[in-house]
């Protein structure tokens, strides 16, 4: 499986692209806790362009009130990393948002968010997952 925004908008043309986030998540950003829960749920949507402004992120450096906190460097040096790949034309996977009281919270794609916020990009691909019983905690 080739695991790019081409190959998510495919799956998601296929109603297949709760397999795509399940193996992305595996794989390439070692997030199995989530890939596990999103294969067990079987809820996640075809992908659509989302207004940034309309998400919310959960994760942030120290100085932030979020569910998740990660050092002020590395978190500034993973963006710089995402805003130098997207500046060589490389096109970023698409976000997992999940619904929770009626906003769009990033389940995955934070630093991604991050740089394109940074790089002025208003909207980008996303899949809305489903799943009330979530609990990012």
């Amino acid at each position: 499986m080739d695991l790019t925004l081409s190959e998510a908008i495919r799956f998601s043309d296929e109603w297949r692209i709760g397999e795509w986030f399940q193996a992305f998540l595996s794989w390439k950003w070692w997030n199995e806790k989530l890939a596990k829960i999103i294969w067990a749920s079987g809820t996640v949507g075809k992908l659509r362009l989302v207004e940034l402004s309309d998400m919310k992120r959960v994760m942030w450096t120290v100085e932030e009130d979020l569910i998740w906190k990660e050092d002020k460097i590395v978190w500034e040096k993973r963006v710089s990393d995402l805003i130098d790949l997207i500046e060589s034309w490389w096109q970023c996977p698409p976000f997992l948002l999940w619904h929770q009281d009626w906003i769009y919270t990033l389940a995955d794609g934070n630093h991604r968010f991050e740089a394109l916020k940074i790089l002025w990009i208003e909207s980008y691909w996303a899949s809305v997952w489903e799943n009330e019983e979530f609990n990012p905690n």
